[in-house]
């Protein structure tokens, strides 16, 4: 009975809305964490340090480089919330997207 019950892994803290799609974002062949502000180099550093404590190892670039997968943070405006912690992920098979309000926010994403 539990094999027919799809397994999604913990997101904490629960986000107030959430869409899981099927397919998923190939952690291991990301090599890229782009950002398009530098007050997000803090973030991008920690992501960075993150990653690497698994043997994943990622370089840091300003802009959009859409090739191969890549991680995206983006300081930008969060649709509904003016919170200064809000953040939006939308991750697809090319890209994780991380969008936040402030860089509070994205430490949150």
């Amino acid at each position: 009975l539990h094999d027919a019950l799809p397994i999604y892994p913990s997101i904490i803290p629960q986000p107030q809305q959430l869409k899981w799609n099927k397919g998923y974002f190939p952690l291991y062949d990301c090599h890229t964490i782009l950002i398009n502000d530098n007050s997000l180099l803090a973030s991008a550093g920690i992501l960075k340090n993150v990653l690497a404590t698994h043997s994943l190892s990622a370089i840091l670039q300003s802009g959009l480089d859409d090739k191969g997968p890549y991680i995206k943070l983006n300081k930008g405006t969060v649709a509904g919330s003016s919170s200064p912690e809000a953040y939006q992920l939308l991750v697809t098979r090319d890209s994780v997207l991380i969008t936040a309000n402030t860089p509070a926010g994205m430490d949150h994403g």
